[in-house]
């Protein structure tokens, strides 16, 4: 019932579990037996002398929960690649750790995230679903956007170019003016 590798810790001395044939002193003990994501567990033991004392413990995994909205709702939750359900969703009990949370609803761009379930505390995650129908539409207003850029780049351009050949027509009538005036 003890996890594989858990610390076992009497009176100040650390071992790792499993612990066959230990041998200590008569006396009054602490034992506490523990391990990442576990609760604590400590027993008082008193070794009388030539007895022998068999310990079963249990670790209770500590756990805390996921809450996860979308919208829109009715989205498939994965945790880890596995499904656990439908949104909105709520699970309590979940042992403490790092998830990979995906959401998955037909028509719309999949979403995900890493939590990080804490103990005795509750993730709440909202997601905002973006459909493709949405994202077509965010393609095709860019793309007309890039349309009226060029048309404007090529109506600018075409201004400039009939300012430059005006600028020249200009030019060169002011060349011929100063031409006739310097032979008068």
């Amino acid at each position: 019932l003890v996890p594989q590798y858990s610390a076992v810790i009497i009176n100040e001395k650390i071992k790792r579990t499993p612990i066959h044939n230990y041998e200590i002193p008569p006396g009054d003990y602490f034992i506490t037996v523990s391990k990442k994501n576990y609760e604590d567990h400590i027993i008082e033991v008193v070794i009388k002398p030539d007895s022998i004392i068999n310990l079963m413990v249990h670790l209770i995994r500590k756990t805390g929960s996921l809450k996860i909205d979308s919208e829109p709702n009715n989205a498939k939750v994965y945790l880890n690649n596995k499904f656990v359900g439908l949104t909105p969703f709520l699970k309590k009990a979940i042992p403490t750790g790092e998830y990979s949370v995906k959401l998955k609803l037909d028509q719309y761009l999949p979403d995900s995230i890493t939590v990080n379930i804490n103990h005795n505390k509750q993730i709440e995650q909202e997601f905002e679903l973006v459909s493709f129908a949405e994202i077509q539409k965010m393609i095709s207003k860019q793309k007309a956007k890039k349309k009226i850029w060029l048309y404007s780049s090529g109506a600018a351009g075409l201004l400039g170019g009939i300012f430059q050949l005006s600028s020249n027509l200009h030019y060169q009538q002011y060349k011929d003016a100063t031409i006739k005036a310097t032979d008068l």
